[in-house]
């Protein structure tokens, strides 16, 4: 199924949380934070998308195959770490959304690694 919306956010208890997607309508990829008064103060970052770098980043969430990810991810065992949250968003109309605390699909820095070159402009 064809992805037209990614949204990725990572928390914890401290920094704010980041909230990462990727819109192939609009072609942009974007990262903010969810506390603008902490921190970051009303930081964010837009970035456009090139017809290559859609391509490229679609192939790479494909193989991330999250039609075999659990919806729930989740280690009791740790009681202060992080907490993520990935929505995906297909063309048909169809959302998935997956959860975790401190326990993730075994790809998942995979995932994280797609929105890295982001993260680091965004952290300068």
């Amino acid at each position: 199924m064809k992805i037209a919306k990614i949204e990725f956010v990572s928390a914890g208890f401290e920094p704010p949380s980041d909230i990462y997607w990727i819109d192939f309508d609009k072609k942009l990829m974007f990262v903010t934070n969810n506390f603008p008064r902490l921190l970051k103060p009303g930081k964010s970052l837009e970035i456009s998308l090139s017809e290559a770098d859609i391509l490229k980043l679609d192939r790479k969430l494909q193989r991330l195959h999250f039609e075999d990810w659990h919806h729930k991810y989740n280690n009791s065992h740790v009681m202060d770490g992080e907490q993520w949250t990935v929505e995906v968003y297909y063309q048909d109309g169809t959302k998935n959304e997956y959860y975790g605390s401190n326990a993730y699909p075994s790809n998942f820095d995979d995932l994280r690694r797609i929105f890295k070159p982001l993260k680091n402009i965004y952290e300068k």
